[in-house]
């Protein structure tokens, strides 16, 4: 886990081959928004963690990986995160589902359209056209996946999900 707010990436790693197995069913209400009682019984079961959790993670890859058994998600690809990506990986007895990826906390000042970062207020965009904020998530890439049995803990799960997200691929 990297911090994107300061910039400090993970990068660089690949994991070929490699299980990821049982995981516990998390139900953590500390940091619930807007001070309700969080629960994981909300669309796309948003709040489910993910086995495997990137944040700031910058070219990390998944090849002909397994994750079994979790209480969430197999995969949770949050702020911070580029160009990463997950192939010919299974995915079975899923708390929630497969992958999940996108940015949760934005900033408030900037929001990402037609591949380039806008003020808040529709002035000009950033000279550069892949200029992304330090907490954008982009160039995620899912392919030749296998993913079964999700939902067992949470039914909202989704096979995969992409939010807030950007320049990315499902194959």
């Amino acid at each position: 886990q990297g911090d994107p707010d300061a910039r400090s990436y993970v990068r660089d790693v690949v994991f070929s081959g490699i299980g990821f197995e049982a995981t516990a069913v998390q139900n953590d209400d500390s940091d619930a928004p807007d001070g309700r009682a969080r629960t994981n019984a909300r669309q796309a079961a948003v709040f489910a963690p993910g086995a495997v959790m990137l944040e700031a993670a910058r070219n990390i890859r998944f090849e002909d990986c397994r994750v079994r058994h979790t209480g969430g998600y197999a995969f949770r690809i949050a702020d911070g995160s580029m160009s990463n990506v997950i192939v010919r990986c299974t995915m079975d007895d899923l708390g929630a589902g497969g992958v999940f990826a996108g940015a949760g906390k934005r900033n408030p000042d900037h929001y990402m359209a037609d591949e380039r970062l806008w003020k808040r207020d529709g002035n000009l965009p950033c000279p550069k056209a892949y200029d992304y904020s330090e907490r954008a998530v982009a160039f995620i890439e899912v392919s030749d996946c296998e993913i079964s049995r999700g939902g067992q803990v949470n039914k909202e799960g989704i096979g995969v999900l992409f939010t807030n997200i950007s320049d990315s691929k499902i194959a």
